[in-house]
């Protein structure tokens, strides 16, 4: 496969760099043997990743990545790791979204004796931060690792250093910026990555997927109905699997990049294989143009060609056309599965969120103020995407604001169950009447939230527990608890997990300053949009507290995320 492929421009902008010599044991260097990925290569690194994806959902794994892989029953070459390196072999837990995708395939790269390569610097296109180029991003030099260059991947890390760790060469390179490429024009030619088409043999485990307000995911699974689930790496070290529910992207510029994202083929040629050890040298590395990936019939511009149409009928939502491409039949819904399933998500989503929450408390960060902080004072010029490090790895409110889409959406299929009821749309697989629908799908409501258990610790070592149904039904000022949560890491458990009685809120004792902030950032805790490209939001205390909607403050109102309006 793509054996005609056109030699890697060597253009002003883009820079191959290589590794100085380190002395390592032969066994722990990277040692390349073949040449490029085969279909088969494919197949062992999809299944690599959905096994991950599984047992992280499934709770067999633990709440990071590292934990994931240390454990041989989820990851077949842990033992492999052992025996090349000894037994204080270890892995990088530390990744945040832009770079997890990099990390996996660079593993199993490794493992597989192919030469690794990547995009280790860019800038944005048309202006914008360099995460977030208005038109994408521009590469500025790219990265290789052959056998030539004498690469060991295991590296001592951490602050006492006793550990080998896993690491590519990836850790102050890449960020989500790496993903922001899109098709126009062929910009992203010289990206990483290339644009797949909506179809069971494209889609699938181990491909990314690119929010353009910043956040990356990779495929973990895909469901015969068309559902598809990610494997996310947080900035707080911890990782979710979790349902694909956000469309964001499709209100952006195509150039930007959203959607499904498969790795772009590389090539070693010209080089000299050992016959002996069967150890490749010298050569250069080729990379797959769009148009040859057109040719093998795998590029496509399909995910940014708009209005989505399926069989003569026009999809309005990308999600929806998604799931009737990949389950080959238009979308029918089993109200009551809607409501176990969408309950289930919901939960599951905000029980994840505690590790954030533990973590920003056993490190103190709870205990600071934001004036203590390096934003001095301030917000950070944005809190989705920051430098500021504090704030990047214990604040929330990307995480905070996906969970809160889940909501939303959970709501918005209650109503379309309803709206195709009263169309006799044959999309809903219900043949009584709306009034039966509706106890039925009551019913499942309310036995689903009472095995959702959310629980969590409050600053004098209690307990605390939480009612499901506390996130949806309007709590204080018409607002569920939902949109309460603080997503401020110098907040107290209590706020963090949005507590609103005098009683639970009497064992949170922090400043009136850091109640006050508190309260100042309620329009942007209303907000349910990601808006990764600003960067003027690092407002005071005092200027939170008198802007508005208007002045980009977030949000006046939250969002309706109530259903039992709809079914009671």
């Amino acid at each position: 496969m793509f054996s005609s492929l056109r030699l890697w421009s060597l253009s002003a902008f883009i820079v191959f760099s290589t590794f100085s010599t380190f002395a390592f044991s032969t066994e722990e260097k990277w040692v390349v043997k073949n040449p490029k990925w085969t279909e088969a290569n494919e197949k062992l690194y999809s299944e690599f990743v959905q096994k991950i994806f599984k047992a992280r959902k499934d709770g067999k794994c633990g709440k990071n990545l590292a934990e994931c892989l240390r454990d041989p029953s989820v990851n077949s070459f842990r033992n492999t790791d052992l025996a090349r390196v000894g037994e204080d072999v270890d892995y990088a837990y530390a990744q945040d979204c832009g770079k997890c995708p990099y990390y996996l395939r660079a593993y199993i790269s490794y493992h597989l004796n192919l030469p690794w390569s990547y995009v280790a610097s860019v800038k944005a296109r048309g202006g914008g931060n360099f995460r977030y180029g208005r038109d994408g991003s521009i590469v500025l030099k790219r990265i290789r690792i052959t056998t030539d260059d004498n690469y060991n991947p295991w590296r001592k890390w951490g602050s006492k250093g006793k550990k080998k760790t896993f690491w590519p060469g990836i850790s102050g390179a890449v960020h989500s910026g790496m993903h922001r490429f899109g098709p126009k024009n062929d910009w992203d030619e010289n990206s990483d990555f290339y644009s797949v088409a909506i179809s069971k043999t494209s889609i699938k485990p181990g491909l990314t997927w690119y929010e353009v307000n910043g956040h990356v995911a990779v495929v973990g699974d895909v469901e015969e109905d068309g559902d598809v689930y990610l494997f996310n790496c947080h900035a707080d070290y911890t990782t979710t699997a979790e349902q694909l529910t956000s469309e964001d992207y499709i209100r952006s510029r195509s150039s930007q990049g959203g959607g499904f994202k498969a790795w772009r083929p590389i090539e070693l040629v010209g080089y000299r294989k050992d016959p002996r050890t069967g150890i490749l040298r010298g050569g250069e590395l080729r990379v797959a143009t769009n148009q040859e990936l057109i040719d093998e019939g795998v590029y496509s511009k399909e995910q940014y060609s708009r209005p989505f149409v399926w069989d003569g009928e026009e999809i309005p939502k990308f999600l929806d056309y998604m799931k009737t491409k990949l389950s080959g039949e238009l979308i029918r819904y089993n109200p009551v599965e809607v409501i176990e399933k969408g309950v289930g998500e919901t939960c599951n989503a905000v029980q994840a969120r505690m590790n954030n929450v533990i973590a920003s408390v056993n490190q103190g960060i709870s205990n600071k103020t934001i004036e203590q902080s390096s934003t001095k004072g301030k917000l950070p010029e944005n809190i989705y995407n920051t430098h500021h490090w504090e704030w990047e790895v214990y604040s929330s409110p990307s995480r905070d604001v996906a969970i809160k889409q889940q909501f939303v959406e959970l709501r918005e299929k209650i109503e379309l169950m309803f709206d195709l009821h009263q169309k006799n749309s044959p999309q809903l697989l219900y043949g009584s009447s709306a009034r039966q629908m509706k106890q039925e799908m009551r019913d499942a409501y309310y036995a689903a939230a009472r095995e959702c258990e959310i629980t969590y610790t409050n600053s004098v070592g209690e307990t605390v527990e939480m009612d499901y149904l506390e996130f949806v039904k309007p709590v204080k000022n018409g607002q569920s608890r939902l949109f309460h949560m603080s997503f401020d890491p110098y907040h107290c458990a209590e706020r963090r997990w949005g507590a609103y009685t005098n009683d639970e809120v009497s064992t949170c004792r922090q400043s009136s300053t850091k109640e006050a902030w508190y309260f100042a950032q309620q329009r942007l805790r209303n907000q349910v949009f990601r808006d990764g490209e600003r960067q003027d939001m690092n407002f005071t205390l005092r200027e939170l507290q008198t802007k508005t909607e208007k002045d980009g403050n977030g949000w006046d109102q939250s969002p309706d995320v109530d259903v039992t309006k709809l079914l009671d």
